[in-house]
């Protein structure tokens, strides 16, 4: 039997910190595991496979363990698909990076003042296959919370690059509006429209990213990149995409854990975020997000997030402004004493949705009937991390119009209450002990079921 001082020592480090290491055995075991990086006596000599795994992509390398020594292993920022133009990502091209670099410092139009918001549409096809020659922001229209038109992106400059049938076009830009909620609506051609809440907060540049497929296979915003920047040279109007930003890498490696539904980020910036010290505001939502769903599962985690809270929350809140209902929902966790806070607007994640959903049971007036959240619960698309949902007919450009009688929520609440429940059962009768599965299962407040 070797002694401990003949064990090979394995040291791993991954070039970001939401990228997971995995080391396998010879019999595809894995035998030791981290995020970030890794470094591990266990392993007995032999020959293993070391991965490192971001964004649902896999870079490998074949290491041989011998005793006594020490095994250094490194690796490249794995290429991972993105809707931002970064570096080292699967679906960036050189000119939509300039693109993006040039059109976010150009403010096109004020209709307000004090916060940015920039947005950038591209079409990705693989290099060989012609382009599509297609506006990619044909449609789309940054509205206020409450339906009123602020801007039309479809204005903006586009690059369709008709004389090059294989570059990709692109389009985009920057307004500069007041701080608050606004939701971005998009009808895609041959598609519904669809909206996503997007907030921007004093003296930072919202920056949405759209990627059109080349087989327009999903829906492109909800696959959609959401990052803020607070980022400017002297003497600049507005704040700039950066393409080797590494907290936007960063933060969309988080966001890729929550649609995969794991923890990616490394202790050290687990510990950031555990004592209010990430200035990024996405990064820091999405992170207390993935603690939460580890803590669905570990006691250890739950405790430790139970005990974090507080301070995660004034963190957001200090980031995000007040009343951000993305934050507030993390703050009903916390059961604060006072009236709890309203959400007439829909936050911009869907599991800030299922706090808010579980809520109601205790205290359904926190979504308000008839309000916009109340309107669109029940209609929302699936997939993480965004709450994606069909907007409104407008009248007159301005005025949000409620669904007609045809399309009730009440009739869809009977037949998937009938789906859930069968055929036998009357709608009409008492749903005291179903409510919370109701709420649940159909994704309504409990307002509406009621």
């Amino acid at each position: 039997m070797s002694s401990r001082s003949d064990s090979p020592t394995l040291t791993v480090t991954a070039a970001d910190a939401g990228t997971e290491v995995f080391v396998i055995d010879g019999d595809m075991r894995m035998r030791a595991r981290g995020r970030g990086s890794l470094t591990t006596t266990e392993l007995p000599a032999g020959i293993y496979t070391v991965r490192a795994v971001a964004g649902g992509r896999v870079d490998e390398q074949l290491v041989a363990l011998r005793p006594g020594a020490t095994c250094p292993v490194s690796f490249k920022p794995v290429v991972f698909p993105s809707p931002a133009p970064l570096d080292a990502t699967a679906s960036t091209l050189e000119y939509h990076a300039e693109f993006a670099e040039r059109a976010s410092r150009n403010v096109l139009a004020r209709p307000g003042r004090g916060s940015w918001m920039f947005v950038q549409a591209r079409a990705w096809s693989p290099p060989d296959q012609r382009a599509v020659k297609t506006n990619p922001v044909q449609g789309l229209m940054l509205r206020t919370a409450s339906g009123n038109d602020v801007f039309d992106f479809s204005t903006v400059p586009a690059d369709l690059f008709p004389d090059d049938a294989l570059k990709d076009p692109c389009a985009g830009g920057c307004v500069e509006i007041d701080p608050g909620l606004f939701r971005l609506d998009w009808a895609e051609p041959g598609r519904e429209r669809l909206a996503l809440t997007v907030a921007t907060m004093p003296g930072w540049q919202a920056q949405v990213f759209l990627l059109h497929n080349s087989d327009r296979s999903g829906t492109s915003m909800c696959g959609a990149a959401i990052a803020y920047t607070q980022a400017r040279d002297p003497g600049e109007d507005a704040p700039h995409f950066i393409r080797n930003n590494p907290d936007l890498r960063l933060s969309e490696l988080a966001r890729t854990g929550l649609v995969d539904g794991r923890q990616v980020l490394s202790d050290e910036v687990i510990d950031q975020i555990l004592h209010g010290k990430v200035r990024d505001p996405m990064l820091g939502l999405f992170g207390a997000h993935l603690l939460l769903l580890k803590a669905e599962t570990e006691i250890e985690t739950r405790q430790q997030f139970n005990n974090a809270l507080p301070e995660i929350v004034k963190n957001l809140r200090h980031l995000f402004g007040p009343g951000n209902p993305d934050v507030e929902a993390l703050a009903l966790l916390l059961k604060e004493p006072g009236a709890a806070p309203r959400f007439p607007i829909p936050p911009t994640l869907r599991r800030s949705w299922g706090i808010i959903l579980q809520a109601t049971l205790d205290q359904p007036d926190i979504v308000p009937r008839g309000s916009i959240a109340a309107e669109v619960a029940g209609r929302l698309h699936a997939g993480e991390p965004w709450l994606v949902w069909p907007a409104w007919p407008f009248r007159s450009g301005t005025e949000a119009v409620r669904y007609s009688a045809q399309t009730s929520c009440q009739d869809e609440l009977i037949d998937r209450y009938l789906e859930l429940y069968g055929p036998g059962t009357d709608p009409a009768a008492p749903l005291d002990k179903q409510v919370p599965q109701l709420v649940r299962a159909l994704g309504l407040p409990r307002g509406q079921v009621e």
